[in-house]
């Protein structure tokens, strides 16, 4: 990873991505096109190209490389540079080969297998160390505002990296709780207390499962076919109410929550030795 990052010209990002063809374009999110380019030094990155949004975008922008220059750690994407040209925003990041974590869950095409119990557990602990530093070992801490199966990229081993930071906040230093002025709209994470209660909820459905022991099963992907540990998820599957507890002051620091998903870790799927679980009907004892 690189110390500083590079100021790119404009000149420089359109050679590297052959003028943002079409055949380079990875990806469009809430704010701008993403695209695999090459740099001189043979480099492979993602270009993201900002839409032109006015003070808001360009404030972003300089969030964005104002955090990535600052916070390093293994499970937050690389800022390789930037590039602020008159009105042109763009930043460069280090290329995530296996895309983001929503390609692996949603819609998948016929030749792409569903990720597997151990990687998809492997992605859950990486997050959560991210989300380990920027709460309580950055200096100032950092929120992270952003929480959607899209903004988690996912290298050649699968290992994960929360990406766009253009919505990050920095924390006063010692506040145990802090609260937003602007609630933030998106299809990823929300915090509980702010949900509007007359749509329909993933986590209306979830907490059913949640609340006995004998339903956690259904929580669990079909795709997996019954392939996973259910020694795993009965650790997994508390967190997931603590964490969605209604009461901000009964969801559990995310230090503890690194500890637990690192606990359910270690108990690995092997699928020379199992046997898929296809049932939600035994014992609890045997869970």
């Amino acid at each position: 990873m690189k110390k500083h990052s590079q100021n790119f010209t404009f000149h420089d990002l359109a050679i590297a991505t052959e003028n943002f063809s079409n055949a380079n374009f990875l990806g469009e999110g809430g704010f701008g096109n993403v695209y695999k380019g090459k740099l001189n030094s043979g480099e492979v990155v993602a270009v993201k190209v900002l839409r032109k949004m006015g003070v808001q975008g360009n404030k972003e922008f300089l969030t964005e490389v104002l955090m990535l220059t600052m916070l390093k750690h293994p499970n937050l994407v690389g800022l390789v540079g930037f590039c602020s040209e008159g009105d042109q925003r763009l930043l460069v990041y280090e290329f995530m080969p296996n895309g983001t974590l929503l390609d692996h869950l949603f819609d998948l095409p016929p030749n792409r297998e569903p990720l597997d119990w151990n990687t998809r557990i492997k992605i859950i602990l990486g997050v959560a160390n991210g989300l380990h530093y920027l709460h309580d070992l950055a200096d100032p801490p950092v929120i992270y505002r952003d929480m959607k199966a899209e903004n988690i990229l996912l290298d050649d081993d699968f290992n994960p990296k929360l990406s766009d930071f253009g919505l990050t906040k920095l924390a006063p230093a010692g506040d145990e709780a802090y609260v937003f002025t602007r609630i933030l709209e998106n299809q990823g994470y929300c915090d509980p207390e702010v949900y509007d209660e007359t749509a329909p909820r993933l986590l209306a459905w979830a907490s059913a499962c949640l609340s006995n022991r004998k339903l956690y099963v259904q929580l669990v992907d079909p795709l997996l076919l019954g392939c996973f540990r259910r020694r795993s998820l009965n650790i997994l599957a508390p967190v997931i109410g603590f964490c969605t507890n209604y009461e901000p002051c009964l969801r559990p620091p995310i230090k503890d929550v690194v500890k637990a998903v690192a606990n359910a870790a270690s108990f690995s799927y092997d699928s020379e030795s199992s046997t898929p679980s296809t049932t939600s009907s035994e014992s609890s004892a045997s869970l």
